[in-house]
């Protein structure tokens, strides 16, 4: 069962991938095209927007490579067979 950050960094990345969705959409580079008196939006802060999103996209991946790196590193450690030394103690 996902536990409280992982369940919040699986929603920051849904909410972020639906905000990259949107962004793309507007299609900046078409507006571009037409006269700035047209313009519904500046296309210049539709992709500062998308350049943002999207490394906001690699930090959440980036930590959820970390997180399971950790729980390998978890698994192993609980994996690691730990015998009584000379003395009778163990490590």
């Amino acid at each position: 069962m996902p536990n409280d950050e992982t369940r919040f960094r699986r929603e920051l990345e849904i909410e972020v991938e639906a905000d990259l969705v949107m962004v793309e959409s507007s299609r900046s580079e078409e507006v571009l095209a037409q006269p700035e008196s047209e313009w519904l939006f500046d296309p210049l802060d539709a992709q500062r927007e998308e350049v943002g999103l999207r490394s906001l996209l690699g930090a959440v991946e980036a930590l959820e490579v970390d997180a399971l790196e950790v729980d390998a590193l978890e698994v192993d450690a609980l994996e690691v067979d730990v015998r009584p030394g000379p003395s009778g103690d163990a490590g």
